[in-house]
């Protein structure tokens, strides 16, 4: 078995105090210590002669020479373009726009859900790999009533906080800089044509695909006894559930909270060294699951 080898994602900045308007505002405990974001670890591998480095256990990062040989990323990347031009009647660029993809995977639509979450699997594979730390240019600020208030709860935005500071109550503001969306994701691109990004990105990108298919998703974070966090997403259709973590999925077998764990600490083991996450926070982005994870919100708990 090959060595785990564990590297840190970008580290959340400390969360920033926004007194309100009032003259005597109370003064909030300190924050929650900002959430430090890992990338997965390598797995297990061998080498066949014309064929590359095969992936036998899941989860193994997309870092040359970790998952795809060189000479296995043009024919992958050629196979996934015949299968969209197959489905969609019209020549990809190559590698393909964002808006080629999407299509693509809108016509998975009408097809069981397995196939569309096998071919999230394909085109990440061909076309992303991970390559640890990522900076995606994104600076999004998550707003958070003061704990002073009781439990700290999550705002709607720069207005909701504004309010509460027109009102004299303060907030903290959480800055997470993980990718908004597709485009975020994958906005650096190598001369073979895959984008680079860390495990934020492969989360935001399956979700964006597969919701074109007609997924719902969340988000979700976990950091592991050891101190190392990892991010993925949970993509649901038709009652049936997958976990796709750094490009691998992992069906959840059955319902509710508990099945969904179980799906969850497959994935985390395959990329997280020392153990699996205590609890799980998930939302509707990364900034929202990291920024539940670092105030302990009861929103959105996976324990």
């Amino acid at each position: 078995m090959s060595s785990r080898v564990s590297t840190k994602c970008p580290q959340l900045p400390p969360p920033v105090s926004h007194p309100g308007a009032a003259k005597s505002p109370v003064a909030a405990p300190p924050p929650p210590a900002p959430v430090s974001r890992p990338v997965g670890h390598s797995g297990v591998s061998h080498f066949e002669p014309g064929r590359g480095h095969e992936r036998i256990v899941p989860g193994r990062v997309r870092n040359d020479p970790g998952d795809l040989h060189p000479s296995d990323v043009a024919p992958r990347q050629a196979a996934f373009r015949a299968e969209m031009e197959r489905a969609t009647r019209t020549t990809p660029h190559d590698p393909p726009t964002e808006s080629e993809v999407r299509a693509y995977f809108r016509t998975l639509r009408g097809r069981p859900p397995a196939e569309a979450v096998a071919a999230c699997e394909r085109y990440q594979d061909a076309f992303q790999r991970h390559d640890g730390s990522h900076d995606y240019g994104s600076q999004s600020v998550t707003h958070v009533t003061a704990p002073a208030r009781g439990t700290p709860r999550i705002l709607s935005g720069e207005a909701a906080a504004e309010r509460e500071h027109r009102a004299g109550r303060n907030t903290t503001g959480y800055t997470n800089d993980a990718p908004d969306d597709f485009a975020q994701a994958n906005h650096t691109r190598d001369a073979d044509g895959r984008a680079h990004m860390d495990c934020e990105g492969f989360a935001v990108s399956s979700a964006e695909l597969l919701r074109e298919a007609g997924f719902s998703q969340r988000q979700v974070v976990g950091t592991a006894p050891d101190g190392n966090a990892h991010a993925a997403a949970i993509l649901s259709r038709g009652g049936q559930s997958w976990v796709i973590s750094n490009g691998d999925a992992y069906r959840v077998e059955g319902r509710g909270d508990a099945a969904t764990r179980a799906a969850l600490d497959l994935a985390f083991d395959a990329t997280i060294a020392d153990g699996v996450p205590q609890t799980y926070y998930t939302g509707r982005t990364q900034d929202e699951a990291s920024v539940r994870e670092a105030i302990h919100s009861r929103q959105g708990r996976i324990e």
